[in-house]
């Protein structure tokens, strides 16, 4: 599981960047079908289901620690 490791260490620093599926498998040295199927095994979604997942987490960080008050 190696490849699901890297990919997803390596999308981890890349969460604001626009990622290309087949740019991605070029990128970690893989075939498509061999991809989603180790990522959709170790996670049980697909690479851009759990690169979602992680976005929408990132971006609620700040939503959870502002304080503010209706009037």
């Amino acid at each position: 599981m190696a490849l699901v490791k890297n990919t997803a260490a390596y999308l981890q620093t890349q969460l604001g960047e626009d990622i290309k599926l087949g740019e991605l498998i070029v990128k970690m040295g893989t075939h498509r079908n061999q991809f989603n199927d180790a990522f959709k095994t170790r996670y049980g979604l697909t690479v851009f289901a759990w690169l979602h997942e992680k976005r929408m987490t990132l971006a609620k960080k700040p939503l959870k620690t502002i304080v503010l008050s209706v009037f």
